[in-house]
């Protein structure tokens, strides 16, 4: 395996491949909550949880990010600092921040009026989620010490038994139990200080971890990478979970509940399909652009940028035409006023995903600041849409205000960035794709099915085979790759031995 180490393809497809799985474990756990929750409680779940990641952003204090950055100086011997110092000071500092964060959040919560907070079962749960939120910013720290370290397998392994695992915690607990909000936090907390006790004791194994030695010099400095990072993300909670806290004020936490669930349904469906990719070609364009300078570099977003779309395109007017049949299967009828808001979140997420190809110019130059200015603007532009929007159209105007926020970060980052590097769109295949978008539709409403199950599965498949075949017949590169690897697969198996 040490071959690999320093292979970035190779990360990649690990990387991916446990994203893959565990947005997989997503689509799993979200019909049971959605089933054995009612629409209000599920509304307060995703209420504290905007709570507990802003917690748990404030807690990271951007670290988790110098851990990676720092690391890779020590081992190139630019820093007077050892790598496992490095380590060391990063998760001793972060403890000792999320865990006054969180005590001074227990006792400040109790506090806050019962019309902010929305529900009375809020407040224990606030005190209750601190084991979630210590152990969410540890586990993210030691995860970056393998990051730095190169050791994907592990990670990913340790990763997606974590998410499976809390299936199997989770709804026996949920069966069991009679206040159901309060032990989805005491279970989640503990299998998360379970996990980062786990994840100690492959990382001491596998790294000098406890050799390394608290300093707080040190801490400076890594600080003064990671803060600027923290209030980044920190900014795109406001952007991707502050229409819930507005939801709550104008609607209420039922209209929460139902605005959560397609909003979680729209995450890991792009998750599973689209984000994954959009991940792995980041170390590649960054690649492109060492090796191959700008000419290179520009030529593989274009094909990048083509290809996304390709799947796009469908994923979007897919999820968009069975979004009833859909969440209606996944969730249950209690939530089938939430499918009108799918078009819209589906499709701002889609184009979200597109941001990787617009700032790839802003990423090599290390302008992160003009990305983050850019995020402010959609943050701000999404709140205040939603302040207008969100009274005269409900749910519905939540989902149009996301959409067109994220058009504007999208292409606030591709026009900062477009003197750096120029995408190119390629008009003719991208024609193709409409085309196949256009048949597949119509073959997703002309089926019909007694049986809902049956119905929804007709459909993906129908439409699936008929995008699949205009795609086929009319883009001859296309056709080419799929002819290409069916070629080889087939060579493959014609040279393996028989069995005797």
């Amino acid at each position: 395996m040490s071959r690999f180490k320093n292979n970035p393809t190779f990360h990649t497809a690990i990387y991916s491949t446990s994203n893959l799985l565990v947005s997989a474990a997503g689509l799993i756990s979200f019909p049971i909550l959605t089933r054995m929750l009612s629409v209000e409680d599920y509304g307060i779940l995703n209420l504290i949880a905007l709570t507990l990641m802003i917690l748990v952003g404030l807690g990271k204090a951007g670290l988790q990010r110098s851990i990676i950055r720092f690391g890779s100086e020590a081992r190139s011997s630019a820093s007077p600092f050892g790598e496992a110092d490095i380590y060391m000071t990063s998760i001793v500092g972060m403890l000792a921040i999320v865990l006054a964060i969180q005590a001074v959040w227990s006792v400040a919560s109790q506090f806050l009026p019962l019309g902010m907070v929305g529900d009375a079962r809020v407040y224990p749960i606030f005190v209750l989620s601190g084991m979630m939120v210590v152990g969410q910013v540890l586990y993210s720290g030691i995860s970056n010490v393998f990051v730095s370290e190169k050791a994907s397998v592990s990670l990913s392994l340790i990763n997606v038994l974590k998410r499976y695992s809390w299936i199997a915690v989770l709804v026996p607990c949920l069966l069991l139990a009679e206040n159901k909000l309060q032990i989805f936090y005491l279970a989640g907390g503990l299998h998360e200080l379970a996990f980062c006790a786990i994840m100690v004791i492959v990382c001491s194994r596998l790294f000098p971890l406890f050799r390394g030695k608290v300093s707080r010099p040190m801490l400076r400095p890594l600080l003064a990478y990671g803060l600027p990072l923290a209030g980044y993300e920190m900014i795109s909670l406001v952007l991707v979970y502050g229409d819930r806290a507005q939801i709550s004020y104008f609607l209420g936490t039922l209209d929460v509940g139902l605005y959560a669930a397609a909003y979680n349904l729209c995450t890991y469906l792009s998750t599973v399909f689209l984000i994954s990719v959009a991940t792995a070609i980041t170390p590649m364009y960054m690649d492109r652009w060492e090796k191959g300078g700008r000419a290179e570099t520009e030529a593989f977003l274009a094909l990048v940028l083509r290809y996304y779309l390709m799947l796009s395109l469908p994923c979007a007017v897919g999820a968009s035409l069975i979004g009833l049949d859909l969440i209606t299967f996944l969730a249950g009828e209690k939530y089938t006023g939430a499918h009108d808001v799918i078009p819209y979140v589906i499709t701002g997420m889609l184009v979200d995903g597109l941001t990787v190809v617009m700032a790839a110019g802003l990423q090599i130059q290390k302008r992160t600041g003009s990305m983050m200015a850019v995020m402010a603007a959609a943050a701000v532009i999404n709140l205040g849409l939603n302040s207008v929007l969100i009274p005269l159209a409900g749910i519905q105007g939540a989902a149009i205000g996301t959409l067109l926020a994220y058009l504007f970060f999208t292409g606030g980052c591709w026009f900062l960035g477009r003197r750096i590097l120029t995408v190119r769109l390629e008009w003719r295949p991208v024609l193709i794709y409409l085309l196949g978008t256009a048949a597949m539709a119509l073959a997703v409403l002309s089926v019909g099915m007694p049986s809902p199950a049956a119905n929804l599965l007709v459909k993906v498949m129908a439409g699936a085979l008929v995008f699949a075949g205009v795609v086929l017949a009319l883009d001859g590169e296309i056709r080419r790759i799929v002819l290409g690897h069916g070629a080889r697969a087939l060579a493959l198996l014609r040279r393996r031995p028989a069995f005797k």
